[in-house]
């Protein structure tokens, strides 16, 4: 995709990735609100390294070719955070914050290459927002409204930004 893009004359690509490229990193490394968008990769499964891949890509492109390059790191994104349980009140991005951020990402002048995370402004949160802040991004949601909603506990992996998925097999399906 970067390739054909840059091909293309496209000069901006905001690329998806997960908090599951740092997901064996220990929430306690975030202290409050605080792990920086850009912490060095420590994926989870296949799937985590897979966004640590394109988050590499992203910089070579515009390291190379000078492109812009925005790379989001989701926490989680659904119409609620009830699926994933308590995690869910750290890791989610409502859908009216996602399409703030991402029109913060196509708005922002000459962003060269970023690593931002993208997740709502959550009493819970372990991710820093600056970088997405610096971009214009302003979160209005908070997934604390659904926390009476919650049923499902984190687990025995909660300690980590990856949760459930540090302790499921590898190349099995999603554990939630």
């Amino acid at each position: 995709m970067l390739e054909a893009a840059r091909a293309a004359g496209i000069s901006r690509a905001i690329l998806a990735s997960s908090n599951h490229s740092v997901g064996f990193r220990r929430n306690d490394e975030a202290g409050e609100n605080s792990l920086p968008s850009d912490s060095a990769p420590r994926p989870d499964t296949f799937y985590g390294v897979s966004k640590a891949a394109i988050e590499s890509l992203g910089s070579l492109y515009h390291s190379r070719f000078g492109m812009d390059v925005i790379v989001v790191r989701i926490g989680s994104c659904f119409e609620t955070p009830l699926l994933l349980g308590t995690r869910g009140l750290t890791t989610w991005l409502s859908p009216d914050d996602a399409a703030r951020l991402f029109e913060a990402c196509l708005s922002f002048p000459s962003p060269g290459y970023r690593l931002i995370w993208g997740v709502s402004d959550n009493t819970r949160r372990i991710y820093s927002l600056a970088e997405a802040e610096a971009l214009g991004y302003k979160s209005l949601d908070n997934a604390e409204t659904f926390a009476d909603q919650i049923t499902a506990p984190t687990g025995p992996a909660g300690e980590y930004v990856g949760g459930p998925f540090v302790t499921a097999p590898l190349g099995e399906p999603n554990p939630l």
